[in-house]
């Protein structure tokens, strides 16, 4: 079985622009089973290739590409390709993105993401999948990096510390998906992975790295 996972976005970006590669899906490409060939293609360097010989195709992307992502999933289900999608847009308007999918990831996929590969391997794939609890941050893999196509990206590397945000602002779509929750990773596993990247610089991808300030002050002193 192939899966091709792949980051959408509606325009090119220029390459002084891009910055930071993507961490969501070679987080996925980590808890796939090793039985199951895995490629990611981030179009804001690669142009997607309507004939993959993918058997399931996962698309995740904001609400700015999003008109962008269901035109793709329509070209690949014209194919006979079944469309997984996830991402901020589809997990806060899944109704509307059911109508050009196979199935939707509503959140963290993390949790659902072994049962949704699987029930697609048995011919039961579900129209939506929710995990009905947080990730834990101490559970999170090493992130597949090796998949993603390094160039063309100023900061190569990004590693995450925590998710949520302790905070309520209105214009942002947090608190919507996840509440006020703030999860923190253990520092030592932290530290662990950076040690592990290949590059001197990196990029935290947090939603807010200092929402504990405490913890983000010992996470630097390390």
């Amino acid at each position: 079985m192939r899966i091709e996972l792949v980051r959408v976005t509606h325009k090119r970006t220029r390459a002084w622009q891009l910055f930071l590669r993507t961490l969501t899906l070679p987080i996925l490409a980590a808890l796939t089973p090793s039985s199951i060939e895995v490629k990611i293609t981030d179009e804001r360097t690669e142009s997607i290739d309507y004939e993959s010989d993918a058997d399931l195709i996962g698309l995740t992307f904001l609400t700015a590409d999003a008109h962008r992502a269901y035109r793709i999933a329509d070209e690949f289900r014209k194919r006979s390709k079944f469309v997984v999608m996830g991402g901020p847009h589809a997990s806060i308007l899944p109704e509307e993105a059911i109508r050009h999918a196979d199935s939707v990831v509503i959140g963290e996929a993390e949790l659902v993401w072994k049962d949704l590969l699987q029930d697609f391997q048995k011919g039961s794939l579900k129209k939506f999948y929710q995990s009905k609890t947080p990730v834990k941050m101490e559970d999170l893999p090493l992130p597949r990096r090796n998949l993603v196509k390094c160039k063309g990206f100023t900061t190569i590397e990004m590693v995450e510390t925590s998710r949520g945000c302790p905070f309520n602002c209105d214009f942002c779509y947090m608190p919507t998906l996840f509440g006020r929750s703030y999860r923190l990773r253990p520092i030592e596993d932290v530290i662990k992975e950076i040690k592990t990247l290949k590059k001197d610089h990196l990029a935290f991808a947090d939603d807010n790295l200092v929402g504990n300030p405490d913890y983000a002050k010992n996470l630097f002193k390390k």
